[in-house]
C-alpha cells in the first residue's frame, strides 16, 4: 500500500528559469548583502554573524557579509529534511520528489456560505478545520487557519498550537510566533507529546515560519524566535514577501534578488547560531494591483515568482516552501477556484516542494469552509 507522503510524488520539474539566469540572480542577491548589506534588529543574530566574521554596525544595525562567508554559512544548511508527522505513518519527506499542500493561516473572518456574509473567526475554527484537515487525503501539513477573536492576543498563537496538536495526526506548522517566548512555549509543548528535546530533534512534528521584513530586513523578535527555533533543531520555513512596486523592485527579476538576499541572510545567521539547523527557503512573492497598490496573490506575476523561488531554493541546495494557493478574490468560488489551480498546476509543474494555501480566501484573510473543500480537490487533480 503506498504511503501518505506516495500521494504527492511529482516527475522531473520542468524549469522556468535557465542556470545562466540562476547564477544571476543568485550573485545579484551576494553583491546587495556584501555592498548594501541587512538590516538585522535582533542582537542574537548580530552577534552570532560578528562571530563568524561579518561586518557589523551595530549603530545602524547593518550587517554586510562577505560573499565567501555567505556561501561558507549556508553550505551547512541540510538539503533533505523529513517533516514528521504526529503520527509516523504522515511524516514527509523533502527530497525534491513530493508536492504538499498546507492550510493557509492567520484569517481574520469567516465567510458564512448561508447569509453570504463575514463573521469574526474563533478559536472553535481552528479545532473545526483542524478535524477536517486530518482527513482531507489531499492537505499534508496543518497550521492554524485563523486569529481566534475570542482569545487574548497574548496567548492566541500558543492556544491555537494547543488545539492543533490535541486534534491533528499531521505535521503542523506554526505560522504566527512573532517572540522567542512563543517559540520557547511551542517547543515545550511538542517536547512533552514526543518525550524530550532529543527526541524532538530526531523527528520534529512542528515547523515555524519567520518571515522577513522587505526589503532586507530581519525583523527584532521574529528573528529572536528564529534562533530559538534553530536551538531546537525545529525546521524554519524563512518566509519572504516582498512585494513587486511595494517592498520590492517593481520587476519579477528584481524582486527575487531582494527576497534571495534576505532569505539568505536569515538562513546565514541561523546557521551562525546553529550550525546545521534545518532551513527551508521559503517566499510567498506577490505583485502590486497597479490601481489600488493592493496585494495581489493570483496574478501571473505571483505565479512566476512562487516558481522560481523555488528554483533558486534549489539552485542553493535547500528544501523549499515558496509561493501557494490563496486568492486575492474577496469571496470563495469560481474565481477563487480558478486562481488556484493556475498556482498549484504551475507549482506541481517546477516540482515546488510545499505549497501554502488552502482554504483562505481575500489575500489569506477569510477562512471559508468550502474552499478548502475545493482546494483539496485542486490540490488532488
Amino acid at each position: 500500500m503506498p504511503s501518505f507522503a506516495d500521494t504527492f510524488k511529482v516527475g522531473a520539474p520542468r524549469p522556468i528559469l535557465k542556470e545562466g539566469d540562476k547564477k544571476q540572480i543568485h550573485e545579484a542577491a551576494l553583491e546587495v548583502m556584501e555592498t548594501v548589506g541587512i538590516r538585522v534588529h535582533s542582537s542574537i543574530a548580530r552577534a552570532a554573524l560578528k562571530k563568524a566574521g561579518a561586518n557589523v554596525d551595530e549603530k545602524q544595525h547593518v550587517v554586510k557579509f562577505q560573499k565567501d562567508l555567505t556561501k561558507k554559512l549556508i553550505s551547512t544548511v541540510p538539503e533533505k529534511i523529513v517533516l514528521a508527522g504526529r503520527d509516523k505513518a504522515f511524516d514527509l519527506p523533502m527530497d525534491g520528489t513530493h508536492h504538499y499542500y498546507t492550510t493557509d493561516g492567520t484569517g481574520i473572518t469567516v465567510w458564512d456560505q448561508k447569509t453570504q456574509s463575514r463573521r469574526l473567526s474563533v478559536l472553535d475554527d481552528i479545532r473545526k478545520t483542524a478535524i477536517i484537515s486530518d482527513w482531507l487525503p489531499y492537505l499534508s501539513i496543518y497550521e492554524p487557519m485563523v486569529v481566534a477573536s475570542d482569545i487574548s492576543t497574548k496567548i492566541h498563537v500558543i492556544t491555537g498550537m494547543k488545539e492543533a496538536f490535541e486534534v491533528s495526526r499531521k505535521h503542523i506548522e506554526s505560522e504566527s510566533t512573532s517572540t522567542k517566548e512563543e517559540a520557547k512555549l511551542q517547543i515545550q509543548m511538542a517536547t512533552e507529546i514526543v518525550g524530550g528535546l532529543e527526541e524532538l530533534k530526531k523527528r520534529p512534528i512542528i515547523s515555524a515560519m519567520v518571515c522577513t521584513m522587505s526589503p532586507l530586513t530581519l525583523d527584532e523578535h521574529a528573528t529572536d524566535a528564529g534562533m530559538i527555533w534553530a536551538e531546537a533543531h525545529i525546521p524554519v520555513h524563512i518566509t519572504g514577501m516582498a512585494m513587486m512596486g511595494v517592498s520590492g523592485p517593481a520587476t519579477i527579476a528584481g524582486d527575487l534578488v531582494v527576497n534571495h538576499a534576505e532569505t539568505l541572510a536569515m538562513a546565514a545567521a541561523m546557521q551562525a547560531h546553529e550550525k546545521g539547523s534545518p532551513v527551508i527557503y521559503g517566499s510567498v512573492l506577490s505583485s502590486m494591483d497597479p490601481k489600488t497598490g493592493a496585494y495581489t496573490a493570483g496574478s501571473p506575476e505571483s505565479v512566476l515568482l512562487g516558481c522560481c523561488s523555488h528554483e533558486m531554493a534549489k539552485y542553493v541546495k535547500m528544501p523549499s516552501s515558496c509561493g501557494g494557493i490563496g486568492p486575492s478574490t474577496r469571496t470563495p468560488g469560481v474565481q477563487a477556484s480558478l486562481e488556484n489551480a493556475q498556482l498549484s498546476v504551475m507549482s506541481a509543474s517546477v516540482a515546488a516542494e510545499v505549497m501554502n494555501g488552502l482554504g483562505l480566501v481575500d489575500g489569506s484573510t477569510m477562512l471559508s469552509y468550502e474552499q478548502l473543500m475545493i482546494d483539496n480537490e485542486i490540490a488532488g487533480r
